[in-house]
């Protein structure tokens, strides 16, 4: 019997180009394809929404990862580009051919720790597949 596993060295974050190794997470959110809405007689009817490949992606990184430079270029430039996110060791695969950086992350600097930075890309999806590991 073979058991699913999962590590973060198996996935790949590439934005613009550019291979984005110093992450410590990237959570993606995307809107819901269906909301329920009610008929004039009060039944629930399931409507098809218009933008429900839009979405976020958040990429948390250390104040020591050099790949914030590659982030912050992109962000300076007011570039769209395109994202790709994919587990190597299993199936699940995330792309958009346009995210913009909409939100930099907050210049934080402490004494005694290091900061978790956070970026956050915005766009729609292109494909987002959740398959889980093999």
């Amino acid at each position: 019997m073979s058991s699913a596993t999962f590590s973060a060295k198996d996935v790949s974050v590439i934005v613009g180009g550019f291979p984005i190794t110093g992450f410590e997470s990237i959570t993606i959110n995307t809107n819901p394809r269906w909301e329920v809405e009610h008929d004039n007689e009060g039944s629930a009817i399931r409507v098809e929404q218009a933008n429900r490949k839009y979405c976020t992606v958040d990429i948390a990184m250390k104040q020591t990862s050099t790949d914030q430079s590659i982030l912050s270029g992109i962000y300076s430039e007011g570039s769209q580009v395109p994202v790709l996110v994919r587990d190597s060791n299993g199936t699940d695969l995330f792309g958009a051919s346009k995210m913009s950086l909409e939100l930099p992350t907050a210049i934080a600097k402490a004494k005694s720790a290091l900061n978790d930075n956070s970026w956050q890309l915005k766009g729609n999806w292109t494909v987002c597949y959740i398959g889980g590991n093999t």
